[in-house]
């Protein structure tokens, strides 16, 4: 993972102000003598290559940051913060204070940006410009461009003899519920999970936000259990979510919800059910599930779906 402090910038085509961070930019922007003009970076990116190439005012870097879906599908997905990538291009005053990280998959890292070739897998590009709240400043452009790849990939996962294979899209069908905590104290129940396994080893993200590490068994049994709070919430939840498979081939869950604080500390609520595929919005294109889901979901048999090798994290090799 790359270095704190930690940097989250919107991602979405258009003009977007970016009051957090206009100070930190406008350093940057004002160290040399060409600042006062505005400026612009560009990324190139072939569908399923690893590397981009990136050029502003006659800079140029191969950086690491994409196809970050690592699937060869007609869509690029892009690392899209613009000061680092401009940082790591052009470098100067300022950028020894900038770094971002990434959550480890799947879950889906916040500046990223899908960029689906056009009909017929012709190159496609987007234009992101932000507009610093201080309008003295000037504006920021990224313009990221898809390239069709002429290759095929393929991808597949790790299990081993007995162990459930849980790669997938999932969502949480709650047949029943124990509560131990007072009506008024209400735990967040994520109802859906992204699940990527290597053998035994699981790496979980509930509701596309909260990473959680687990284990499956030989037995066909599994267990998630994520540290510390989940939510900075007062009564500070944790949550351990566990299962099997039932005879009948159905994956039975159970979370168990425990507060550590609160009025009623230690009291525990359980959610019983099972684990189901999760079927997703209908879709005619993976530019429909980009826009209403995440950069990582496409278009799969008419329904948006996250499927593997979902979105990979970045390290700070990938900036160097």
């Amino acid at each position: 993972m790359l270095g704190s402090p930690r940097r989250r910038l919107p991602t979405i085509e258009g003009r977007v102000p970016r009051p957090m961070v206009a100070a930190l930019a406008a350093a940057i922007l004002l160290a040399g003598a060409s600042t006062s003009l505005a400026w612009t970076l560009r990324v190139t990116c072939r569908d399923g290559a690893t590397h981009a190439f990136l050029s502003s005012n006659g800079h140029h870097r191969k950086l690491a940051v994409c196809d970050l879906d690592g699937a060869v599908d007609g869509v690029c997905t892009f690392y899209s913060d613009m000061i680092v990538l401009k940082c790591r291009t052009t470098g100067g005053p300022g950028c020894q204070d900038i770094s971002d990280e990434s959550p480890p998959p799947p879950c889906p890292f916040d500046s990223t940006t899908a960029v689906p070739l056009r009909p017929g897998g012709k190159p496609a590009q987007v234009k992101i410009v932000e507009i610093p709240e201080n309008k003295r400043f000037p504006p920021e452009r990224l313009i990221v461009r898809c390239l069709p790849s002429g290759t095929s990939a393929t991808t597949t996962t790790t299990t081993l003899p007995g162990a459930l294979n849980l790669t997938g899209d999932w969502t949480l069908a709650t047949s029943e519920t124990v509560r131990g905590c007072p009506s008024d104290i209400n735990n967040p129940s994520p109802r859906e999970l992204l699940i990527m396994q290597t053998g035994t080893a699981l790496s979980g993200c509930l509701s596309n936000v909260v990473p959680v590490p687990g284990t499956a068994s030989s037995n066909g049994s599994f267990v998630f259990q994520p540290l510390g709070d989940l939510t900075g919430e007062p009564n500070e939840w944790g949550v351990t979510f566990f299962g099997s498979r039932a005879d009948t081939g159905a994956i039975q869950v159970t979370e168990r919800w425990r507060t550590a604080g609160g009025l009623t500390p230690g009291c525990v609520n359980l959610w019983k059910g099972t684990l189901v595929p999760l079927v997703g919005p209908a879709c005619a294109s993976h530019t429909d599930c980009i826009r209403t889901s995440n950069p990582c979901s496409r278009c799969i048999d008419g329904e948006c779906q996250v499927r593997a090798p979902f979105c990979r994290s970045l390290s700070f090799q990938s900036f160097q």
